[in-house]
């Protein structure tokens, strides 16, 4: 086997380093062939399967790259391409661990349907997790409009919070009843307006407090006006 420096590189995402990064492709195997249709029509393929490692932090995943004589002229390259595990499509959030366990798991498998391009899954996630959180504040009270107005007048949330909240579950709901898968770009803007929400009311209240005890701390150290 070559050393790793005469093998093949390329750029692509690493899901561990989080951003783009150079790959060795430590091996590479093709397979060609015909898929007989008809009698007078048929279909030429390649498939080119590839275990590839991450030049800085040494993470290895697997690529399979497929090509037939049908679809060449759908995809804006030769090959299309897909990977194990996928690439992440957008990273957690920092704070994302320190959610209790009942949101990771419903969170997570938001995230898994955003690596595999799943929007109709993602945003029918999103409405679930987001009902959850609601449902954690203030009980299982009625109707999604009943519980939005009791999140109102318990003081939860103001008049924004409340239009995030709608605009979440409407994307939801219309992936669930409706047939809606929302593009890439609004997608996210489902999951900013989610994450700023579990932001909101699981995290900043205790980041709030740790930064008050540093400044009580922070006070007790300064010395008093003579």
């Amino acid at each position: 086997m070559p050393e790793n420096s005469e093998l093949p590189k390329i750029r692509i995402f690493c899901n561990r380093c989080l951003r783009e990064m150079t790959h060795t492709i430590l091996s590479s195997v093709q397979r060609k062939g015909y898929h007989e249709v008809s009698p007078d029509f048929g279909i030429s393929w390649e498939n080119i399967y590839e275990v590839i490692e991450c030049h800085e932090c040494h993470h290895v995943i697997f690529r399979k790259r497929h090509w037939n004589d049908e679809a060449q002229w759908t995809h804006h390259t030769r090959y299309k391409d897909s990977y194990y595990p996928p690439i992440v499509s957008r990273p957690k959030p920092a704070w994302f661990d320190k959610l209790d366990d009942k949101f990771q798991e419903v969170l997570e498998e938001v995230y898994i349907a955003l690596d595999a391009n799943t929007r109709f899954l993602a945003a029918f996630g999103a409405r679930t997790a987001l009902d959850l959180l609601i449902v954690d504040k203030i009980g299982d009270v009625g109707s999604f409009q009943e519980k939005l107005k009791k999140l109102e007048t318990d003081g939860y949330i103001n008049s924004t919070d409340r239009e995030l909240l709608d605009a979440v579950t409407e994307a939801g709901n219309a992936a669930a009843h409706r047939g809606y898968a929302p593009d890439e770009k609004l997608l996210n803007h489902v999951i900013d307006i989610l994450e700023s929400l579990f932001d909101k009311f699981y995290i900043k209240p205790d980041r709030d407090k740790e930064l008050l005890s540093k400044a009580k701390a922070l006070k007790k150290r300064i010395p008093k006006r003579k």
